[in-house]
């Protein structure tokens, strides 16, 4: 069994590979078949999202409670998000161009920056959007949440998001997880 470290930098690994196939049409689509799968998977976001509430009920504050929790209105939300993301524009790549005295070239241009790892707490929402929001500006993500989100962010990763993109003909890897509820999993991300 690979260590935590090993296991992130597999994930990480994974996902950069995955990059370089990004391309806007297919992930407006995997974006869309995202939000599809978001009421087709309802029942087992929200067990799982119960289980990890029931685990963290004496841990957490009420606030934090309320953060973790979902329910069929912010899984409209979350579908809804991944609808608006998808029907947003892609990003104009080129800003400016223009030519040199001498005749060079010059162009400014937006680029992807590759693999994004971000760390977040209870709130499994926010996997959604950190990685729709980095997949959207064609880069991969690698996300870490705490052990009171991890089974709902777990089952949005593996039943919503990855299935997404391999549906919509992209690597699921380009979405990866730290999958340790161990604080040791953020610093090593």
């Amino acid at each position: 069994m690979p260590s935590l470290q090993e296991s992130v930098a597999q994930e990480a690994a994974a996902a950069g590979e995955a990059v370089p196939q990004l391309a806007d049409a297919l992930v407006t689509a995997a974006l869309s078949t995202a939000a599809d799968r978001v009421p087709a998977r309802r029942d087992s976001i929200l067990a799982a999202n119960d289980a990890d509430v029931s685990g963290a009920t004496d841990a957490l504050d009420a606030g934090a409670i309320d953060r973790l929790r979902l329910d069929g209105p912010r899984l409209d939300a979350i579908e809804a998000q991944l609808r608006e993301l998808a029907a947003l524009p892609p990003l104009e790549r080129e800003i400016d161009s223009w030519r040199l005295p001498n005749g060079l070239e010059v162009s400014e241009r937006r680029i992807p920056i590759g693999v994004v790892g971000a760390n977040f707490e209870a709130r499994p929402n926010v996997a959604v959007d950190i990685a729709g929001q980095l997949l959207k500006g064609l880069n991969g993500a690698v996300l870490r949440t705490g052990g009171a989100a991890l089974g709902t962010v777990t089952v949005l990763v593996d039943e919503v998001l990855r299935p997404a993109l391999a549906e919509a003909g992209l690597p699921p890897d380009a979405v990866g997880l730290v999958r340790s509820p161990d604080r040791e999993g953020a610093r090593v991300l």
